[in-house]
């Protein structure tokens, strides 16, 4: 079994096989999976660096660099950081 996720996985698959007529749009489906791939990594980390900081209420500075880091996050998976 594999530990390399599932949309890694895909991109690599895609931009191997290539035929002629597809080879553009694979590769650019072989991009955007990996892109996908970086954001959700990111909303993922952001959302547990948000969960530890609310569950430790006593930290204002924890609250604020969780707060940020969600605002970063989001505006690089909605492309607002451009």
């Amino acid at each position: 079994m594999s530990t390399q996720p599932e949309a890694i996985r895909l991109a690599y698959a895609l931009k191997s096989y290539s035929p002629l007529p597809w080879a553009k749009t694979a590769h650019d489906a072989a991009a955007e999976l990996r892109r996908l791939h970086e954001v959700n990594q990111g909303l993922l980390e952001a959302s547990k660096q948000a969960l530890k900081a609310l569950d430790d209420r006593s930290s204002l500075m924890k609250w604020q660099a969780a707060r940020e880091s969600l605002r970063q996050t989001i505006a690089k998976a909605t492309g607002e950081n451009k």
